[in-house]
């Protein structure tokens, strides 16, 4: 799909996210560069019923005293990543919801999970079929800070879509609109155990690529 005017990259924030959902861990408390933040996960759930796990990360300065585990909250802020090393040496990719605002949603707020950026695909697309014929692309999106750093974003397209982002190069600006999802997986261990573990991404509604 192009660009158009009202799409056009520029016009809203590389990185803009908005959860609905339900505190599910006690607060863990840390310092970065000198200030404090908690982090906790939020569900939310889909429409399908089933709900995805969101890694949240809340400066101390916006976070009040009856934001607890439990209650239902609404968050603005950015989907943001981080290369770290497990105890083994290997790198992966920790991406997480940085809170802008927080407050309280109302008693009867439903779940909602909403996310747009304007990025540069950073890898080539990997286009794929499962054994049901589900159509799938995934892509790797760099999304730049104002500071210059950049978040690299994993992303999943489905049937049509994922035909239409196919063969995409590294180098294209897109913006997509979709959600945060998380989504649990076996990994086949050295010794041939499997491990459960849990894959972050942003699941894509819709995608439109700017002409170069």
């Amino acid at each position: 799909m192009k660009e158009t005017k009202e799409t056009r990259i520029g016009r809203v924030e590389n990185n803009d996210a908005f959860i609905i959902g339900t505190i599910e861990q006690s607060f863990v408390t840390g310092e970065i560069a000198g200030e404090t933040f908690y982090a906790t996960r939020v569900l939310t759930e889909r429409t399908s019923g089933y709900e995805d796990k969101i890694n949240v990360l809340i400066p101390e300065k916006i976070l009040s005293s009856n934001i607890t585990v439990g209650k239902k909250i609404k968050i603005k802020g950015e989907f943001q990543s981080e290369n770290i090393k497990d105890d083994d040496g290997n790198s992966h990719l920790l991406l997480y919801f940085f809170v802008k605002e927080v407050e309280i949603a109302k008693k009867f707020a439903v779940d909602k999970n909403n996310i747009c950026l304007n990025a540069y695909i950073c890898k080539p697309t990997v286009y794929r079929k499962t054994p049901l014929g589900r159509e799938i692309t995934d892509m790797m999106v760099a999304v730049h800070r104002p500071d210059g750093e950049s978040d690299y974003i994993p992303c999943i397209a489905w049937n049509i879509t994922a035909r239409r982002l196919s063969g995409l190069k590294p180098g294209g600006r897109i913006r997509i609109v979709g959600r945060m999802q998380s989504r649990e997986y076996f990994k086949t261990l050295p010794n041939g155990d499997k491990e459960k573990r849990v894959a972050y991404e942003v699941s894509i509604k819709r995608a439109f690529l700017e002409e170069m």
